[in-house]
């Protein structure tokens, strides 16, 4: 059973940033200085279950005065992965921006082994590959259904 909760203002982050450590810090060598990097408290942050265990996070931020989100530090435990979690995670995320009418975009820096998987929620890779924690990365972005071209 799979069930995706909304994190907001006061409500307890620490399962979103013990599976962030687990995938970043210990997975992929990012400096924990570098995945905490003191944005938590201005984030929305989203946490998925699959069989009442938190095993994914995400976590938003409003850009460009509010017009546009920015998703950040999506992570699925590894032996989750590849059973369409990810997908489900950011379906959820994407469907919660279209209820806002205020947000045009959503942008995210995604790691380059992943980008066919956010092309495939119909992302659009735009910008130079760039590094990230000594990881190659590549900026993408979604216009919105309700965006003002």
């Amino acid at each position: 059973m799979i069930n995706i909760i909304k994190i907001d203002g006061s409500d307890d982050i620490r399962p979103c940033l013990a599976i962030r450590h687990e995938v970043f810090v210990l997975g992929q060598n990012v400096p924990l200085a570098l995945e905490v990097d003191g944005l938590d408290n201005q984030s929305v942050h989203f946490l998925l279950y699959f069989d009442h265990n938190p095993i994914g996070t995400a976590r938003l931020r409003f850009v460009n005065q509010g017009q546009d989100a920015k998703i950040e530090r999506v992570a699925i435990l590894s032996n989750y992965r590849s059973q369409g979690l990810g997908k489900q995670l950011m379906q959820f995320i994407l469907d919660d921006l279209r209820e806002n009418d205020t947000i045009k975009s959503v942008v995210l820096g995604a790691q380059i082994q992943v980008i066919s998987f956010y092309q495939s929620l119909g992302f659009t890779v735009y910008g130079e590959v760039f590094l990230e924690a000594g990881i190659e990365h590549q900026m993408m972005r979604l216009m919105l259904k309700n965006a003002e071209f």
